[in-house]
């Protein structure tokens, strides 16, 4: 498992991602919500995204510092 890190410290791994994206899926529940249970969800989505994004970032970051390509 590839492990990403910045100067900051900051660590995301693949696996962390992976039990994101289980225990908080980007679908609707089959049932009704109020509006406080969408925005709830609207806010672990836009989390979820922004670790994606920084993972992202850090990755590419990696790869100028080492010089080298990952194939996924």
């Amino acid at each position: 498992m590839r492990k990403y890190q910045t100067d900051t410290g900051l660590f995301i791994s693949e696996g962390l991602l992976e039990l994101l994206d289980k225990m908080f899926p980007n679908k609707l529940p089959p049932y009704l919500v109020n509006e406080a249970e969408i925005a709830q969800l609207i806010g672990q989505q836009q989390v979820i995204t922004w670790i994606k994004d920084k993972q992202e970032d850090i990755r590419v970051e990696n790869l100028e510092i080492e010089n080298q390509v990952t194939i996924k």
